[in-house]
């Protein structure tokens, strides 16, 4: 079974059972997708709870060398409904002097207050119970009725000891709350809202994250490697969905990069790509430069990265190939390595290019990039559509049409290499 179906096993399971009910009244149909939302959640969480407190009671029994729960059911995981059984028959001693009625709703009211924070909060794509505007006011909001219940016990039981503990219980209580709301209040603000009308990203990591939170709010990608290869979009003209926006990933990236090397290294023959095969676009960033490479009668040597401690190994591996330079592909990996990569082509002496600007700032030889500050830009245009009142799904994701060459001479230097004036003369930056 595919992770898809995994994740959105409840919905499907909910679209089919309300597929009965076709050419029902809307608010029958809206009131039974209601019921099935709470007796989902219930059920899932009062499943996940009654296991839980088996296995406790169970690892509990072996610490103190007895069986724990073995009686009611296979292996006893039934001993969660006897207790319940036994929970409902059981005689409810009320102290005398307490107050019946508020004894009675406190434990009531911190039952209702969990289930009722349960209902907001997204589980995964589409698996809200309850999407409602200012979720996270009403979770607040709910949650700290917990604390009147405290109080509510407290005092109900007309005893000054139990009083003392319910303020000590709420105190606590109080103190893991705030710091909560106090981290939630700069998103809130930062937004401008309790529920955003789009959410923008930048990388794959964040845009999936907003993918798994909604399938509602618009999601514009301020750039991604590589949308239908992520699964984001079903293609770049038509996305579909809730996602669209901009892509870093262009045809001619990898070949102008070759080329680059090529006019910067006199009598370039062998060149050693390092890549990592699990990067989305990788696949597709190689093939490029194979075109390329074929055009110009350049050797490629190809040297797959998984780990951040296989970098060394390829520039070794790299120099064993006498290459005459490196051409380093997109990874998000890579990029938290850049200075790794910098210093070992220094020390290998090899001319290395790039697939980000950071890199040359940090030291590396030369960089061919797309214009994120355009990309960013760009990006701002799909918002001002959205929220016009256009379907990012059917708003096309477009490719890089700017991009940067990035010089580094204190690098070429390290290296014995001179840089051919043509190509200063056409860099967007030279860092001297």
């Amino acid at each position: 079974m595919s992770g898809d179906v995994v994740d959105q096993i409840f919905i499907r399971a909910k679209q089919w059972l309300l597929s009965w009910l076709a050419g029902a009244p809307d608010w029958i149909i809206q009131i039974t997708s209601s019921l099935l939302n709470i007796f989902a959640l219930l059920g899932v969480f009062l499943t996940l709870f009654a296991l839980i407190s088996v296995l406790e009671r169970k690892i509990l029994g072996r610490m103190q060398n007895r069986y724990g729960p073995n009686r009611v059911g296979p292996f006893g995981l039934f001993q969660p409904i006897a207790d319940g059984i036994k929970m409902l028959i059981k005689e409810d001693i009320v102290p005398a002097r307490a107050d019946k009625i508020v004894h009675f709703l406190a434990p009531i009211l911190i039952a209702a207050t969990a289930i009722l924070a349960l209902g907001v909060i997204p589980y995964g794509r589409n698996m809200t119970p309850f999407a409602i505007d200012g979720g996270i006011l009403f979770f607040f909001a709910v949650g700290s009725t917990t604390e009147l219940a405290v109080f509510m016990a407290g005092w109900g039981s007309n005893n000054k000891f139990s009083m003392l503990g319910a303020m000590r219980a709420i105190a606590q209580m109080v103190s893991y709350e705030l710091p909560l709301i106090i981290t939630t209040l700069p998103v809130v603000m930062v937004a401008g809202a309790l529920s955003p009308d789009v959410i923008v990203t930048v990388g794959s990591t964040y845009t999936r994250a907003a993918q798994e939170a909604t399938a509602t709010i618009p999601i514009v990608m301020a750039q991604d490697p590589d949308p239908v290869g992520n699964g984001f979009v079903a293609s770049l003209a038509r996305p579909g969905g809730n996602i669209t926006g901009l892509s870093a990933l262009s045809p001619e990236l990898s070949g102008k990069q070759l080329e680059l090397l090529r006019e910067i290294v006199p009598k370039l023959s062998r060149v050693a790509v390092l890549g990592n095969s699990t990067e989305p676009g990788n696949a597709q960033a190689l093939r490029e430069v194979e075109l390329a490479a074929k055009a110009f009668g350049v050797k490629l040597q190809y040297l797959d990265v998984l780990d951040p401690k296989d970098i060394e190994t390829a520039f070794r591996a790299a120099a064993k190939g006498r290459a005459d330079a490196v051409l380093v592909l997109g990874s998000a990996v890579f990029n938290t390595q850049r200075i790794q990569f910098v210093e070992l082509a220094v020390k290998s002496r090899l001319p290395a290019t790039y697939s980000r600007p950071e890199y040359v700032e940090d030291g590396g030889l030369i960089s061919y990039a797309p214009s994120y500050t355009d990309l960013f830009r760009r990006a701002a245009t799909y918002v001002d559509k959205i929220l016009k009142g256009a379907k990012p799904g059917d708003l096309p994701v477009e490719q890089p049409t700017k991009f940067e060459v990035i010089i580094n001479l204190k690098a070429a230097k390290q290296i014995g290499l001179t840089i051919p004036s043509n190509v200063l003369a056409s860099a967007d930056k030279v860092i001297r």
